[in-house]
């Protein structure tokens, strides 16, 4: 689900975000948001696409009966499903970390930030044949420790990856400009956008912007002590492969695309190819820093012309356009091919590129 006009809907116990989920009407996208007072209303909208239309759902299939809902009408997911109200099961979250699920009966492992455990085996030997979850948010939410649950992940991890054509194609036309796969070092600044829920990360974009500076730069002093000396580390290999040189720049089919960046070159600043994933313009305060010190550094607004294919998908179910939903996807995939991924603490997004990244390291070794 995709919203235009207002962040996508937040954490809210159960029943309240149940109640506004279902005031969402099929094939009526746009809809009315008011707050507690009924004082201030936007209009917004919203649309349903399915997973389909972006990742590889092969191996998915295989293992997961999947039904696609239109609407969020519990008595409509109970005709389809033909059963009845009382062979429906609820564990509803009322708070953000509600509830964590286990798989072994046995486990030790404690509730951290979670209140309540539920223990899946447990689940399994209900009659119901319906259950209805809470907030699946946080990856510590699902405790896995049988060798089969394990496995299952990891293979669901590198199975369930995007796979729409013009999306792979567009990612793969600017990752070659940037000098290949594994050439540049790929960054998610996360700094805040014009949403309330935002205000953690705008709060904190120094601090986000001078930690990248941090880390990269004793990442390169690192390669240089290491190469120096004929000692090189997995760092140090990894960081030589961003470094823009004069033969880099000779034999690159872009050449023209490093000369502006190149000739910014000084003793202050670090001849890093980076592509940079942000939800800020190249004009943000906090990035004058960064762009000082890596004159390098690409993002995703310099490659207009490369995403205008994007332009051509809608949602065959509604036909809205998906460029300003599926823009992001972009972002995320170019950088997650860096030879090193320096992400945002405490952003999904940050956590879905490493994954993306680690994949790909994991594929090529």
């Amino acid at each position: 689900m995709f919203f235009n006009g207002i962040p996508p809907f937040g954490m809210a116990p159960f029943d309240q975000l149940s109640q506004r989920i279902s005031q969402l009407k099929p094939n009526q996208n746009n809809f009315t948001e008011c707050d507690l007072e009924g004082k201030h209303c936007i209009t917004a909208n919203y649309t349903l696409y399915h997973w389909e239309e972006l990742m590889s759902m092969k191996w998915v299939k295989q293992h997961v009966k999947i039904v696609h809902r239109t609407d969020f009408f519990d008595k409509n997911l109970l005709n389809i499903l033909n059963i009845k109200e009382q062979e429906v099961y609820y564990t509803k979250c009322d708070v953000r970390y509600h509830h964590r699920y286990y798989d072994y009966l046995n486990s030790t492992i404690g509730l951290d930030e979670f209140e309540k455990r539920v223990d899946l085996a447990k689940l399994k030997s209900r009659k119901e044949k319906l259950f209805y979850f809470g907030s699946l948010y946080s990856i510590r939410r699902v405790v896995r420790e049988l060798p089969e649950s394990k496995e299952f992940w990891s293979k669901l991890s590198r199975e369930f990856i995007p796979d729409n054509p013009i999306i792979i194609k567009i990612v793969n036309n600017i990752v070659k400009k940037i000098g290949g796969e594994r050439n540049f070092l790929g960054i998610h600044a996360r700094l805040g956008n014009e949403f309330r829920t935002d205000d953690n990360f705008r709060g904190a974009a120094n601090k986000t912007i001078e930690s990248f500076i941090l880390k990269i730069s004793n990442d390169y002093r690192e390669y240089e002590n290491t190469f120096n000396y004929g000692k090189s580390t997995e760092v140090a290999k990894q960081i030589r492969q961003t470094i823009l040189t004069s033969t880099k720049l000779i034999e690159t089919n872009e050449t023209s695309f490093f000369e502006q960046c190149s000739s910014k070159f000084t003793n202050d600043t670090l001849p890093i190819i980076i592509f940079l994933a942000t939800d800020a313009k190249r004009t943000h305060k906090s990035l004058k820093i960064f762009l000082e010190k890596f004159p390098c550094i690409f993002m995703l607004e310099d490659f207009e012309e490369d995403c205008k294919p994007l332009n051509s998908l809608e949602n065959p179910l509604d036909n809205v356009n998906m460029y300003k939903h599926l823009i992001p996807l972009i972002d995320l995939m170019v950088t997650s091919q860096g030879s090193r991924f320096y992400g945002t603490p405490s952003s999904t997004f940050s956590l879905y590129a490493m994954r993306l990244n680690n994949l790909l390291n994991t594929f090529d070794s």
